[in-house]
């Protein structure tokens, strides 16, 4: 994964929590067995959540939620906005 990928989604994240008012949880849906851009959204907000930038609320087959924490939305607005 990239940098501008990993940017990327959190951006896409923050656009969904934050600009659009959407509180709570975003969910990841996969769309088939061999789903890629899912398997790399979840590995990219695993790369988040491991610095703390967004919460991974709850994982099953074929969905996890993610939400981007107050450092997550601090982190976005010093950085990528």
């Amino acid at each position: 994964m990239t940098k501008e990928k990993r940017e990327e989604a959190l951006l896409e994240l923050y656009d969904f929590e934050v600009k659009q008012g959407r509180a709570g949880r975003a969910q990841l849906t996969k769309q088939g067995s061999e789903d890629r851009e899912y398997f790399e959204k979840v590995d990219i907000m695993e790369y988040w959540a491991q610095k703390g930038i967004v919460k991974i609320g709850g994982q099953a087959s074929g969905f996890t939620l993610v939400e981007l924490t107050a450092y997550g939305i601090d982190y976005v607005e010093n950085n990528l906005l």
